[in-house]
């Protein structure tokens, strides 16, 4: 591990969320709801972060990166679709915490399985 690795993933977690953030209050405040989740996809955001791992470091961490990514996949769909569902019949806090909560179960299900 080299001394700057916690300096390179702080700034990557600050060009993710800046892009998130940035499409969101570009798109998504101009009521460009498709644009505005396009631009913060999951696939922008691995794609983004495929890319930085590319310069970095290559090889092995970006298999690693793309590997555990499909183990989350099921759980960003479940999240997603609860978040769609729920938000119009319970409000947005009580959605948010039950497909966080969801969200969990799912990664821990999946780990399990496929470990």
């Amino acid at each position: 591990m080299r001394a700057h690795d916690g300096i390179d993933q702080i700034g990557h977690l600050f060009f993710v969320g800046r892009h998130v953030g940035l499409s969101f209050h570009v798109f998504g405040v101009a009521r460009k709801g498709f644009f505005a989740a396009l631009a913060s996809t999951l696939l922008v955001i691995s794609g983004l972060t495929f890319i930085l791992l590319s310069f970095n470091v290559s090889g092995q961490p970006t298999v690693s990166f793309a590997k555990h990514l499909t183990w989350l996949f099921s759980a960003w769909f479940v999240y997603v679709f609860v978040m769609l569902f729920s938000v119009p019949r319970l409000g947005f806090w009580v959605a948010f915490a039950g497909a966080m909560i969801l969200y969990g179960l799912v990664v821990s299900v999946t780990t399990i399985i496929l470990r």
